[in-house]
């Protein structure tokens, strides 16, 4: 997921989903069914511009990459927005954190 999130703020979060679905050859139906799984269900018919940060970061996981990078996760997030990142449930084979702060 990019800084800021890469995703058409003029789309719905379904029509963002299945765009980059199709771009990265996953059935529209594998992908939308990851909506629950990031607290995105109830939002799939909203305009993504009218998400908060946090929420638009979310629609940016998608696929399943062998790795899930992730450069300061916490930025732009809610408090319990950074445990849906790092969701066991999402499809990735292994995570990577950056944190910027070295004392954390």
């Amino acid at each position: 997921m990019t800084q800021p999130p890469s995703v058409y703020a003029d789309l719905t979060v379904a029509a963002n989903v299945r765009y980059f679905a199709r771009m990265v050859n996953v059935p529209t139906s594998e992908a939308l069914a990851v909506l629950p799984t990031v607290d995105l269900d109830e939002y799939r018919d909203l305009i993504v511009g009218t998400l908060s940060e946090g929420e638009r970061s979310r629609v940016s996981l998608l696929g399943t990459p062998e790795l899930l990078v992730l450069d300061d996760p916490t930025v732009g997030l809610a408090g319990d927005a950074f445990s849906v990142a790092g969701d066991s449930e999402l499809p990735h084979h292994g995570i990577f954190f950056q944190h910027g702060s070295a004392r954390e």
